[in-house]
């Protein structure tokens, strides 16, 4: 199965974007914006709103492998990282380098993709070009890399904004 942002699968990707209210970055930035950090799941697909729902109610003192079962197909966004979370903790790893708004809306994302952990030599990391589009609370991604074609996923909802410790 080749690694990448597939339509309507969560193994890859990245969630950016902004409202006119506030929640945008400064173009050029290197951060992610405030209010889109947190969970995010695709609200049509049953398994996802029973994970997002599983991981809401597990203790503070839940083990990591349990919250990580929990976020199995979710985009964890925090400030410079973007996690598409797959099995065991892995998945897609996306390092945030370059933020800058492109329309109402939306915004342009340049990132390096690694796979299965966040940290790798630059023989094993790939360059990403994602644009993020809000509409109203429904988030939409496409998203390119150096050695993949465009993917898209539409429809992603926030979870909680509240990131787990690793972020």
């Amino acid at each position: 199965m080749r690694k990448g942002l597939r339509s309507g699968v969560f193994f890859a990707g990245l969630l950016i974007t902004a409202s006119s209210s506030g929640m945008a970055a400064k173009s050029g930035s290197s951060s992610l914006p405030r209010a889109l950090q947190g969970i995010w799941f695709a609200p049509t697909e049953a398994a996802d709103i029973r994970n997002c729902v599983s991981y809401l109610a597990l203790p503070p003192q839940a083990v990591k492998e349990q919250k990580f079962d929990q976020l199995v197909g979710a985009f964890v966004i925090a400030p410079r990282m973007i996690h598409a979370v797959a099995e065991y903790g892995e998945g897609n790893f996306y390092t945030v380098q370059r933020v800058a708004k492109s329309g109402k809306n939306q915004w342009t994302v340049a990132a390096r993709l690694t796979f299965d952990t966040p940290v790798a030599d630059d023989n094993e990391t790939r360059k990403s070009s994602l644009i993020l589009t809000l509409n109203g609370k429904s988030l939409s991604i496409s998203e390119s890399s150096d050695k993949h074609g465009p993917f898209v996923t539409n429809g992603l909802a926030k979870c909680t904004p509240k990131l787990p410790r690793r972020y």
